[in-house]
């Protein structure tokens, strides 16, 4: 794809599912996240060297909380799709939803950045 055709992919998503999916969530925000490069917030999330920056910056208890208030039935629609479990949710330290809600959004994003046809 093109970087118009994924602008144009990502701008639809997120008008349709910004406020129930996280597909919608990612796509909003990477339109938001750097002008000259949609791809960029996509990137960072699944990238090694940078997500842990972009996972401080998401982990704020109050937007954990709120994040999983909004996106509840997708997070645990996902959660049962990726084959998430609660033992795969102990391995981390913090907040078992925290965990729940990031490794979401990591494995949305990888989907994503293969639909796309993006490199990672």
């Amino acid at each position: 794809m093109t970087n118009l055709e994924i602008k144009n992919t990502l701008e639809t998503i997120a008008e349709k599912e910004a406020e129930t999916t996280i597909e919608g969530f990612i796509s909003y925000d990477s339109l938001n996240y750097d002008e000259n490069d949609c791809t960029a917030y996509i990137k960072n999330i699944i990238n090694p060297k940078t997500s842990m920056g972009m996972t401080f910056q998401f982990m704020e208890y109050s937007d954990v909380d709120s994040f999983y208030t909004i996106y509840k039935n997708d997070i645990l629609k996902k959660q049962k799709e990726y084959g998430i479990t609660e033992k795969d949710l102990s391995k981390f330290k913090g907040d078992n939803v925290a965990n729940l809600c990031w490794i979401v959004i990591e494995e949305t994003a990888i989907r994503t950045a293969k639909e796309l046809g993006l490199e990672i």
